[in-house]
């Protein structure tokens, strides 16, 4: 087989592009979802919001709360019913931003050296995965580690902003959650293990949150995997709890023990939780930010969400500008070939240029979208750090 039939080489031909593309995303061997967190916690929108002519797009999202309604109305016969409060919708407003990923880039050169590796090994599924390992493994890391990033932030802040990378760094938006929805631990901090009742603390803000909206919502707990490692699995009254329903079945434990997950959550749902067991969230949205060469993270650990059971929000998108403007008022010297992977989501480039004398192929991948949250005036986030003698 020639170097120019494999392909890989085809991945730059406009016939075969999209075809091989989809091969490789479907291959398990080759793509991985590595930074998941965003999909377990929001739904990717079926709808695609509209750009200005400029290519930037706005969004509002909106939220009609439920009232709380009082027992009905006795009367006489043939008398008038009273008009129901519709209840208040809030909204806010905010913009999708546009990601691009660290380019791949090949000039003559290597492609020439790569040519002569193929005629003596003749591995064509090698240059797939070297292909899959070197650029488009990594650039879709970095699209779902910023889409992660923020849906962390998201969840546990009510907003947005974007200060890492060498691009653009803005506030993209702030979610109309109440004031009040904001809360404190209860009566100590959660990270006092030895004094802190946090099961109990628990359930009151849990109580007292639907007594607030009287309504019987579904909520869950949402907490970091640090601190459910160090105020959960540390705190007096978790292990007190877990050895008393080990002493039921007549199992004695050694004075000091290392509690595991199974075991905390098998004895916090015996004790008061039933079903409304806490989740531990795994934020695994760690980026590196070249500029300021730190790892970030978009939750803080000494933060604590109460919100109501399922996802979280949605996944809002919107049409990547490149592609039109290219397409129509490209340079005929360059030739540019498009497809979406990831549902739509990422939208991948792959164009060869003319450098000087000879020709250089690029890979670029592209993406216009932000998680937004849809439940907001329901959403309670719990700074852990602060007491107070009341929820609200």
């Amino acid at each position: 087989m020639k170097f120019e039939n494999t392909l890989f080489a085809n991945l730059w031909d406009s016939k075969d592009f999209k075809v091989i593309m989809k091969t490789i995303m479907e291959d398990p061997n080759l793509i991985h979802s590595n930074h998941g967190f965003y999909a377990q916690k929001f739904t990717l929108s079926n709808d695609i919001v509209e750009t200005n002519p400029k290519g930037m797009a706005g969004f509002v999202q909106y939220m009609s709360q439920i009232e709380r309604n009082g027992l009905p109305h006795m009367r006489g016969p043939l008398g008038d019913s009273i008009p129901m409060e519709r209840g208040n919708e809030a909204f806010y407003t905010g913009s999708i931003p546009d990601f691009i990923a660290d380019a791949y880039l090949e000039k003559a050169t290597e492609r020439y050296d790569r040519k002569k590796r193929f005629a003596q090994m003749g591995d064509e599924y090698a240059l797939l995965k070297e292909y899959a390992m070197q650029w488009l493994q990594p650039a879709i890391d970095q699209m779902e580690m910023a889409l992660s990033n923020m849906a962390a932030q998201a969840i546990s802040t009510g907003q947005v902003s974007w200060k890492f990378g060498a691009g653009v760094m803005t506030k993209l938006y702030k979610a109309d959650i109440p004031t009040e929805n904001f809360l404190k631990a209860g009566a100590v901090v959660w990270s006092d293990n030895t004094n802190c009742q946090i099961l109990d603390q628990v359930r009151k803000i849990y109580n007292d949150i639907r007594e607030h909206l009287g309504m019987e919502i579904k909520m869950q707990l949402e907490i970091t995997r640090n601190q459910w490692l160090n105020n959960w699995l540390k705190n007096a009254q978790v292990l007190e709890v877990v050895r008393y329903y080990h002493s039921l079945n007549n199992q004695l434990l050694p004075e000091v023990i290392q509690l595991d997950t199974d075991t905390a959550m098998n004895a916090i749902r015996r004790y008061n939780f039933g079903d409304d067991l806490p989740e531990i969230v795994i934020v695994e949205e760690s980026q590196y930010d070249k500029e300021s060469n730190q790892t970030v993270h978009g939750w803080n650990d000494n933060i604590a969400v109460m919100r109501p059971l399922g996802k979280a929000g949605q996944i809002l998108r919107t049409n990547i500008l490149d592609q039109e403007i290219y397409t129509d008022y490209g340079s005929s010297l360059i030739t540019r070939n498009y497809t979406t992977i990831k549902n739509g989501l990422m939208l991948v480039e792959n164009s060869v240029h003319n450098n000087g004398n000879m020709k250089e192929w690029q890979s670029n991948l592209m993406m216009s979208a932000i998680p937004v949250l849809d439940k907001f005036l329901y959403h309670y986030i719990i700074d852990t750090t602060q007491t107070s003698s009341s929820t609200f």
